[in-house]
């Protein structure tokens, strides 16, 4: 009987313990693959805002004027935090609803002009840092 209530103790213990049951869950209507513009408009939709983030570069330089960072800025997306610019260029994004924040990462080039969007690679609650 005791070791029972001593399992059922270190389980509740364990589930007060985890971080995602206080945590507001994030909803979105995001889909892994869709096309960045998609995932954006449906944020808009859902009432995510994009939260521009002036984050800078040793040399001073604002991170999202590097690389297809600067064409996402340019083209309006003022969300965009900053593009790795090499092998599948992963870029992130935030958004911010309701207190909650959205990091959206996508993958492929900004090139409209030739057809190229990028796609949703993966998301998570984090805030920029």
């Amino acid at each position: 009987m005791q070791l029972r209530i001593v399992e059922a103790l270190a389980s509740l213990i364990i589930l007060l313990a985890s971080p995602n049951l206080w945590a507001a869950p994030t909803e979105h209507p995001l889909r892994k693959g869709e096309s960045f513009l998609d995932a954006r408009a449906a944020l808009l939709n859902a009432g995510w805002l994009p939260v521009r983030i002036d984050k800078r570069m040793a040399d001073g330089t604002r991170e999202n004027q590097f690389g297809d960072g600067r064409l996402f800025f340019n083209a309006g997306f003022i969300e965009v935090q900053e593009c790795t610019g090499t092998g599948t260029n992963p870029c992130i994004l935030n958004y911010q609803k309701d207190g909650m924040c959205l990091r959206l990462v996508t993958e492929g080039e900004y090139l409209p002009e030739r057809g190229s969007i990028p796609d949703v690679l993966f998301w998570s609650d984090d805030c920029p840092g």
